[in-house]
């Protein structure tokens, strides 16, 4: 143990009799245990606090409680897996790990030729045996909460085929597939599926085959053809017409290269920083207008313009008094 250890905690000892603090008695049971388990295990048994037992234990030079293995389970590390080992010994499995890594012992690797049987798998996953090769193993995993790899490398190691995908379609009624058919293209796949109360990846494979389009392909390809229109009414009135998003005309548009039609641009962006807008706050402000007299003349909310001024580092100016008592009065 090293003398700046020792040191501290005299001194701590020694501070406490010079303050008059009464030391804390521990159980002698207690003390006779210090090192042969951890200081958080005895604290929780006797109502000691952790800290009273570990200034305790090193003013008695006793060093802390380390896990060690046996030889048994010495003789297994890279063996077997570190878990199992930490399941049969009761050594945490960091600890197990820290002890094989010292020693220099690789970790254990199942090997390629491993026959694994499904009584393996069933204790850690119920039931999995059962649907391996029935059910796909997307679901598989998504219901043990597991990745698809992992469960393929179960089925291949088992020997078992890859499940087939129902082609839930062709069993659909004729009322059902004409639907299917007549709203490909315009509604989204997901939502076909939930309406027909069938997988969504089917309904996408059924739409590749019959080689339609997707709804956001179709809805571009919406947005084209109302090129004409762009730059001469707004990117909201465009979208409005087609049933689309505002942000789909506009990012196409600029695209093509349009410019918006400054009519439709908004009071205060790009397009009024250019026009020297902000400057005409400024001019206001200084001129004495208030925030609620810059809003009127502006046609801008108080708010934002409190943000503008904000940004244009002006402090803000109270409304006039005789302005004020006439909003009251109104």
């Amino acid at each position: 143990m090293e003398a700046g250890q020792r040191m501290g905690t005299h001194l701590k000892a020694d501070k406490d009799y010079k303050m008059g603090r009464k030391r804390i008695e521990i159980p002698q049971e207690c003390l006779d245990l210090l090192g042969t388990c951890t200081d958080a295990k005895l604290s929780s048994m006797y109502g000691v606090s952790y800290q009273t037992l570990r200034y305790r234990r090193i003013e008695m030079g006793i060093p802390k409680f380390t896990q060690q293995l046996t030889q048994q389970y010495i003789d297994l590390l890279g063996k077997m897996k570190d878990t199992q080992i930490s399941r049969l010994s009761g050594v945490s499995y960091g600890r197990v790990c820290a002890i094989r890594n010292e020693k220099g012992i690789p970790r254990y690797r199942i090997p390629r030729d491993f026959e694994r049987n499904i009584t393996d798998l069933e204790p850690k996953y119920p039931g999995i045996g059962r649907r391996l090769g029935h059910d796909t193993d997307a679901s598989i995993a998504r219901d043990y909460s597991i990745s698809r790899e992992r469960v393929r490398q179960f089925r291949v190691s088992l020997g078992i085929s890859k499940a087939e995908i129902k082609n839930e379609i062709e069993t659909l009624s004729r009322v059902d597939r004409k639907y299917l058919d007549d709203n490909l293209g315009f509604i989204n796949d997901r939502k076909l599926g939930e309406e027909l109360k069938i997988p969504g990846v089917l309904v996408g494979r059924y739409r590749r085959i019959r080689k339609v389009n997707s709804v956001g392909k179709n809805k571009r390809e919406l947005v084209l053809g109302q090129k004409h229109r762009m730059g001469i009414d707004s990117d909201a009135v465009i979208a409005r017409h087609l049933n689309v998003y505002t942000n789909m005309v506009r990012t196409i548009r600029l695209e093509l290269g349009i410019k918006a039609n400054p009519k439709h641009a908004p009071r205060w962006g790009t397009e009024a920083i250019r026009d020297n807008r902000k400057k005409k706050l400024t001019e206001m402000f200084y001129t004495g207008a208030s925030d609620e007299e810059m809003s009127e003349e502006l046609g801008l909310c108080v708010g934002y313009i409190a943000t503008l001024r904000s940004g244009l580092g002006l402090r803000r100016r109270e409304a006039r008094g005789g302005r004020t008592k006439m909003a009251s009065n109104e």
